[in-house]
């Protein structure tokens, strides 16, 4: 018989290191492109403000595909291994993070230079109510739920 870190099922705390960190990332790219954002135009110069701005939607861009990676990963293992709490509350932080950085892209590709800095601000609004619902619905609708209890 394989010793119990070995068995099917069960990943060794070593292996699930990984991919907490990768979480706790993405959460800190969202933060770092919240902070980049200036609050008013009259913060950043012309020049810089266009650098700025594509450097907010290189970095989202990145953390999108990084989002994409990880909301893959997991789901994979929830179809491998059955749904659980952890899971099901890493899908849903991956889901608000993959709609916050599309929106903001997408807010920035239809913002013009005038506009960009209130197109980012709306993007994050909506991101961060999205992130109010799932934290409500992990704190009352999953003990409800009963994920892998018998």
């Amino acid at each position: 018989m394989p010793p119990a870190h070995l068995k099917p099922g069960k990943i060794p705390a070593k292996a699930t290191a990984g991919r907490e960190a990768r979480h706790r990332w993405l959460f800190a790219v969202i933060g770092l492109l919240f902070a980049a954002t200036p609050l008013r135009e009259s913060e950043v110069p012309g020049r810089l403000g266009s650098w700025l701005r594509r450097g907010i939607v290189a970095v989202a861009a990145c953390a999108l595909l990084v989002s994409l990676y990880a909301m893959a990963a997991v789901v994979y293992r929830a179809a491998e291994g059955g749904m659980t709490v952890n899971r099901l509350t890493v899908i849903g932080w991956n889901t608000v993070n993959i709609a916050t950085l599309a929106l903001l892209i997408h807010r920035q590709t239809r913002a013009g230079r005038a506009a960009w800095i209130e197109a980012s601000h709306q993007a994050f609004r909506i991101g961060l109510a999205g992130y109010a619902i799932w934290t409500l619905f992990v704190l009352i609708g999953m003990p409800l739920l009963r994920l892998g209890t018998r």
